[in-house]
């Protein structure tokens, strides 16, 4: 399934949880981690984001609001109150995000 694109057309770019491990393996266990994104500024800002130990499962969707051009989707609006997702959404494709 294709990764979603933003409304300039470009790929929302991921890694998997194999290659996140594969990235961490070298790593110390007691080594504190911290997320980055770049803050849009004519510099490349790069922000430091906390990270508060927390993973859920997610689709993302287009978004005009976003600097990156990518929201996550509410819950609500994809899954069914069982937990399946809703008719006519094979189009999502579930993200691992870590808070």
């Amino acid at each position: 399934m294709d990764k979603p694109r933003n409304y300039n057309g470009v790929q929302m770019k991921t890694i998997t949880v194999g290659e996140l491990r594969s990235l961490l393996e070298d790593q110390p266990d007691d080594m504190e981690v911290i997320f980055t994104t770049c803050y849009g500024d004519y510099s490349r800002t790069q922000q430091a984001l906390a990270l508060v130990g927390e993973v859920d499962t997610v689709t993302i969707v287009k978004s005009a609001y976003s600097n990156s051009g990518f929201a996550i989707q509410d819950s609500d609006d994809v899954y069914a109150d069982d937990g399946e997702l809703r008719d006519n959404d094979d189009n999502y494709v579930p993200y691992l995000v870590i808070r």
